[in-house]
């Protein structure tokens, strides 16, 4: 399966590609991603304590009608479904749409990219994790454990013309699939899944905390540290965060988060602009300040010696006449790109220094 996929992601065609096994390892951590991820949910399951399957099914366009045309165990339930749960059935319905397209254009290896965003990084990377404080925490879990196994079971669907075996050995262990997954008809987009504010709201979501997760690893922030995290948004801009609060504190590490128009900026701060929205979080009591402050200044240091250096080798005038346009080129995407990071130094350097580091 691994080797199977592997061929048909990297193979555009009418194109020959040069094969490399290394490159094998893309299919097989990717196989190894959709297993553990699919263990993890039937894991939840088998804990559930509450009735999610049922004898009876539902009708109409509601997502427990939507359950029951797909599979022979019917829900028990009509699922409250949470903005994050919209936004992967939504993402769903969207990856169906183009993989369907690519398909029929003869594109396996787009429809192959395609499938392999969205599970690993839609459904695992975000979803999934979102997932996790409604499985672990307080409320309901039915309802994130139906959506949780219907997206996976339509990925396994999708997926199952690259990954035949391993797709086939999962769908036997879902509760609510009978006979072989080859024997069901592929995914069709669902129309009624889709949902431009909830996809809106997500990217939202996965900007704000990327861009905390950036600072953390900018200031070398210890990853248990809990960190506090403040969203300075327009005057109009503060109510898209109130379903989200909880999933960034989670996802970000947060020990608080704060969110509106007045927020400042302490002293220490670093802060990185998200579209209209910004992401503030102070560095005081998290960061070692002192240590980073010397680190910096050893990679300035660094960076202005080899800018020196490039700017005097464009300077001189035989070597821009004699060496070929391509070299001279480089040397000057080589200049700008020493002044960007040197630009993002002094930066850094400037928020630290606001610091109160003696304190």
């Amino acid at each position: 399966d691994a080797f199977r996929f592997t061929l048909s992601m990297l193979s555009p065609p009418g194109r020959d590609v040069f094969f490399a096994e290394e490159n094998l390892e893309m299919g097989r951590n990717f196989v190894n991603k959709i297993w553990q991820a699919s263990r993890m949910v039937l894991s939840a399951v088998e804990s559930e304590e509450g009735q999610l399957l049922a004898e009876t099914g539902r009708a109409g366009d509601d997502f427990a009608g939507s359950w029951s045309r797909s599979f022979t165990e019917p829900l028990a339930f009509e699922p409250e479904l949470s903005w994050e749960d919209r936004w992967i059935l939504s993402a769903l319905s969207r990856c169906a749409a183009d993989v369907q397209g690519h398909l029929s254009a003869w594109r396996l290896n787009d429809a192959a990219s395609r499938l392999y965003d969205f599970f690993w990084h839609d459904y695992c990377d975000w979803y999934l994790e979102l997932a996790k404080i409604r499985l672990y925490g307080e409320g309901d879990s039915r309802t994130v454990l139906s959506v949780l196994l219907y997206v996976l079971a339509n990925s396994l669907k999708l997926l199952h013309p690259y990954l035949p075996y391993v797709t086939e050995e999962l769908w036997e262990k879902l509760p609510m699939t009978d006979g072989l997954l080859l024997d069901n008809s592929y995914p069709e987009p669902d129309d009624n899944f889709l949902d431009e504010a909830v996809d809106t709201r997500m990217q939202v979501f996965r900007d704000v905390v990327t861009a905390a997760r950036n600072i953390r690893a900018q200031y070398r922030i210890n990853p248990s540290t809990r960190i506090r995290v403040n969203i300075k948004t327009p005057p109009s801009g503060r109510d898209i965060f109130t379903d989200m609060a909880e999933g960034i504190r989670q996802l970000t590490r947060a020990e608080s988060l704060e969110v509106g128009p007045d927020i400042k900026k302490e002293k220490g701060s670093a802060a990185s602009p998200v579209g209209e929205y910004e992401v503030v979080i102070p560095l005081a009591g998290v960061a070692d300040l002192e240590a980073e402050l010397k680190r910096l200044q050893k990679e300035k240091d660094k960076l202005e010696a080899d800018l020196a250096r490039t700017e005097k080798k464009l300077s001189n005038e035989n070597f821009v006449a004699k060496a070929k346009e391509s070299v001279v080129q480089k040397e000057r995407d080589k200049a700008a790109f020493l002044k960007l990071e040197l630009e993002k130094i002094n930066e850094s350097l400037q928020i630290i220094a606001g610091s109160d580091i003696e304190e």
